[in-house]
């Protein structure tokens, strides 16, 4: 019986004599691959910093979110604030604007913010400073959007032109604002806020002139500050519990499933936002994995139909082999190696690719690459198992020719 290594030389100068062919049989198994690595890594990445994001600053928060117009006011964020555990609240409005700069347009969300938003919030500053309740006409904007949104970029005492749709008119409302800060950290991202306070990437203006061009008088959020060491969900109850009498509704159909959709509101905790990005991802991640599943199935019958097809071309050379010793356990080990190494060198091709596209997404989303060493073995073993499943029918074909019935062959 012939060595390993003697197979292993074999086949590696058989595939190396059709490089076209051994590529394109490869190819299945390192998109595959390829897929599974991206999908994995990128989703880890997202994950850790997304868990990185809601345990430092923001982890003792709650956000009160309305469903409805007209139902968050002074009134509730009052009633709030009173609550046991809370330290502070800060309302806040967002609306889709338009904001041009130099002539360049870009559909962006406006944040209408108070003056402790910074404080409870913890959104940081490069420079300049934070808006106060006295400022009507100036904006700050996070370091993404000064340096990254626009061509060209925006400093401090810029001006920009930024047009909000009146809710009550249906008018477009256009007026010119003056950056007053910037903020953000000069790498990563900012404190995130389920509310959308992202240091780096939000644009805030004074909450009353956002309210006024947008023709409104309530707040679409209220953020709320919890002290130290309260216990956020028996905070999240109590703020609940103060809403619903605020608003009239009764206590009991907090508790009751067929009433939920009446609520107007919803109060998240940071265990909710982390359970809804776990919840997110693994669905997403459960979808583009069934469609890898297809693509290596697909890729796993290439490699059994291009190896078919081999033996038949080489039919004469078995015989040949055999006539030389080679026992059908010699000549099955020997296309069955073809068969592993194709797979193997795609699937290591394949994670360098799916590694490659991983470093390009999580660099322009601006976040932290973790690479899961388990799943990059696993992918490679992966396709080393197809390519013995798809070698195994091929290799074992050409095992059972007859030696003198392979030769006659033209």
């Amino acid at each position: 019986m012939i060595s390993m290594v003697h197979s292993v030389g074999m086949a590696i100068r058989t595939l190396r004599s059709s490089r076209m062919r051994s590529f394109l049989t490869a190819l299945g198994i390192i998109i595959g691959i390829s897929a599974v690595i991206a999908t994995t890594t990128i989703g880890t990445s997202f994950g850790d910093y997304m868990t990185g994001q809601l345990s430092g600053d923001s982890s003792n928060y709650l956000t009160v979110m309305s469903y409805e117009r007209n139902i968050l006011h002074d009134q509730q964020a009052d009633r709030i604030r009173s609550v046991s555990g809370v330290k502070d609240v800060t309302a806040y409005a967002s609306v889709n604007a338009n904001m041009t700069y130099m002539g360049e347009t870009q559909s962006v969300t406006i944040i209408g913010v108070k003056e402790n938003a910074a404080d409870v919030t913890g959104v940081r500053m490069m420079s300049g400073n934070f808006i106060s309740d006295k400022d009507t006409s100036v904006i700050v904007i996070g370091r993404n959007v000064s340096e990254d949104s626009f061509q060209n970029e925006i400093g401090i005492r810029n001006s920009v032109i930024i047009e909000i749709k009146d809710q009550v008119t249906d008018e477009p409302v256009t007026s010119v604002f003056k950056v007053k800060g910037i903020s953000g950290l000069e790498e990563g991202g900012g404190s995130f806020v389920m509310g959308g306070m992202d240091s780096n990437t939000s644009i805030f203006m004074p909450l009353s002139t956002l309210q006024s061009m947008h023709g409104i008088d309530y707040y679409t959020s209220i953020y709320v500050l919890l002290e130290d060491g309260t216990n956020t969900t028996a905070a999240a109850d109590a703020v609940e519990e103060e809403m619903a009498r605020s608003l009239g509704i009764p206590l009991r159909d907090l508790d009751d499933d067929s009433k939920s959709y009446s609520i107007p509101f919803t109060v998240f905790n940071r265990a909710d936002v982390m359970d809804m990005i776990s919840e997110t991802m693994s669905t997403m991640q459960t979808f583009l994995l069934g469609i890898v599943a297809i693509t290596l199935v697909v890729g796993s019958i290439g490699i059994m139909n291009i190896m078919l097809v081999t033996v038949t071309e080489r039919t004469k050379e078995i015989g040949t082999l055999k006539a030389l010793g080679y026992s059908s356990a010699d000549v099955m080990n020997l296309f069955l190696t073809e068969a592993v190494i194709i797979s193997f060198l795609g699937g290591i091709i394949g994670v360098i690719l799916g590694l490659i596209v991983s470093v390009i997404v999580t660099d322009y989303l601006e976040i932290s690459l973790t690479v899961p060493v388990s799943n990059v073995i696993y992918g490679i073993l992966f396709a080393v198992l197809i390519g013995i499943i798809a070698g195994v029918y091929p290799a074992g074909k050409a095992a059972k020719m007859d030696p003198v019935d392979a030769l006659r062959q033209e």
